[in-house]
């Protein structure tokens, strides 16, 4: 044989070779397949009768799923392999071989599908995920239900659901807030949630489990705590006003206190505030009312919150909503109102007729005078459309002006950067008589308003000498004056609204201010 004759004969043996290693048929892998011969070769390769390119669902097998490399490698058919979807045609390996969860036993009733061509697949219905275990702490808890205590501190937890999740489409939340503050991991499968919380002494929680952006009542709800639940619950009825039909909604108990304080602190009160949340069920044979249930109340005093989407006759979604116990725009709470649980007894019958939610609109009032100041109460007085009207500062921002347009403050507040803001916060014992300020709040009433920011212009050296705020400067005047002569910051009887140079002494130069405006009208 000549050297090129021995050549080609080497080469061709070459490819045989690799061709065989590569892409020829397996017929006894057929058999290590689920429904595999159903589909036959085609699964596997493009040729229908076997051997050639491989499909994508034949190379993850050759590539990952082989007992050993090569030609007597057998199929190992898996959990791992049938959550793969080879060809990429949204139904996965097992689902198309008819054994979804990999366990080599298919099912009768799936309609078989070739892995390897993504033309070859029934369209699927998205599972919707769901829980099949919750353990906490060592404790597996049941879903809706009185669960035994955790243990308190630095716990694991491991929440296991049906079919795989995506950490965007699947949450958990925690009522009171703050149980899960780190993202939880996610499983290699993505079957499963976990990661550690830290649960305090004497507490408990009501957990919410499901799509974030689903209804209320999609999700699931488990119950803990590291003492023993209450049986206490609040219960009643939203009452609807006529021709309104029923949209998503829920009832939200509401601790006042964290609530007033996350008004005053710039976070968001509902998500610090909420102790249990519930769904609404409409009653068959009273349409009009909104039944709710909320479970496993700890002892405490609280606010309760409906919110109710409805549709009018017009077809236009409307909100509807009750509060009982504190006003949200203003964190007023109104104790008579409040609903008390003592001793686990639980709070029921309630009837509640639900409105529609109009937020009050923000009073903007520029450059007004301060008439007087009351520190024990938080407020100040000013003169406004003929009359006295008190301001209560008690939840309000007050910034002293700097080089800064009152429009420029605003928007600082509402963008949430009040870094900026720190340094020109003042405290009410440093505002006095004869202040300019502008003011942005909520009407209480005609006389009364809830000051959410007040912003005062940058005071002169030179302050009114109408120490007590009734428009003029006299003998009344002067007796506080007199009284305050002599003392210094720090002194008892040192009285800021004399110290008319702000200098930290009421001495002679306060005197020859007062004197040369005593008589005079203000302003």
């Amino acid at each position: 044989m000549s050297r090129l004759n021995s050549h080609r004969v080497l080469t061709v043996l070459v490819l045989v070779f690799i061709g065989w290693g590569q892409a020829d048929a397996r017929p006894a892998r057929v058999g290590q397949l689920p429904n595999g011969s159903m589909i036959g070769c085609a699964s596997c390769h493009v040729n229908p009768g076997g051997g050639g390119t491989l499909t994508s669902f034949g190379r993850d097998i050759n590539n990952n799923y082989l007992t050993q490399p090569g030609r007597s490698g057998q199929v190992v058919w898996n959990a791992m392999l049938a959550m793969l979807d080879s060809d990429g045609d949204g139904v996965s390996n097992g689902q198309e071989l008819g054994d979804p969860d990999g366990d080599g036993t298919p099912d009768a009733s799936i309609q078989v599908t070739n892995p390897g061509d993504p033309n070859s697949f029934v369209p699927q219905q998205p599972a919707t995920p769901a829980v099949t275990s919750f353990v906490i702490g060592g404790v597996t808890l049941q879903e809706d239900v009185k669960n035994p205590p955790v243990p308190s501190g630095m716990q694991q937890f491991e929440i296991t659901f049906n079919v795989p999740i995506k950490i965007e489409n699947v949450g958990a939340i925690s009522y009171p807030a703050g149980l899960f503050v780190a993202m939880p991991a996610i499983s290699e499968d993505h079957m499963k949630l976990t990661g550690s919380v830290n649960l305090p002494e004497g507490t408990t929680y009501q957990i919410l489990i499901g799509n974030p952006d689903a209804n209320l009542s999609e999700a699931q709800q488990y119950f803990l705590g590291t003492v023993e639940l209450s049986d206490a619950v609040v219960s009643g009825v939203g009452i609807l006003p006529e021709g309104f039909t029923p949209g998503p909604g829920g009832a939200f108990l509401i601790d006042s206190e964290l609530y007033s304080k996350a008004l005053m602190d710039g976070t968001d009160p509902f998500e610090s505030a909420i102790v249990r949340i519930s769904n609404f069920n409409v009653l068959e044979s009273f349409p009009e009312q909104l039944a709710f249930e909320l479970k496993h109340v700890p002892d405490g005093s609280y606010a309760l919150f409906l919110s109710q989407d409805v549709v009018d006759a017009q077809g236009d979604t409307v909100a509807l909503g009750a509060y009982m116990g504190l006003n949200p725009f203003t964190g007023e709470v109104d104790p008579a109102s409040l609903i008390h649980v003592v001793d686990g007894a639980s709070a029921t019958g309630l009837q509640v007729m639900l409105e529609e939610i109009t937020e009050p609109e923000l009073l903007d009032i520029r450059e007004v005078s301060v008439q007087s100041v009351n520190v024990e109460t938080n407020s100040f007085s000013i003169q406004r459309n003929g009359q006295q009207v008190n301001v209560d500062v008690s939840q309000a921002l007050m910034i002293t002006l700097d080089q800064k347009s009152v429009e420029d403050i605003i928007a600082i507040f509402f963008s949430g950067n009040v870094e900026n803001l720190v340094q020109l916060i003042f405290p009410i014992t440093d505002l006095m008589p004869g202040d300019t300020v502008s003011i942005l709040g909520l009407p209480i009433s005609g006389t009364a308003v809830q000051a959410l920011i007040v912003i005062r212009q940058a005071p002169s050296q030179t302050r009114s000498a109408d120490l007590n705020g009734d428009g003029n400067v006299d003998f009344s005047d002067f007796l506080l004056f007199a009284a305050a002569f002599g003392t210094s910051e720090g002194v008892p009887g040192y009285n800021a609204a004399a110290d008319l140079d702000g200098d930290g002494t009421v001495a002679f130069s306060d005197f020859l201010i007062f004197a040369n405006a005593f008589g005079k009208p203000v302003g």
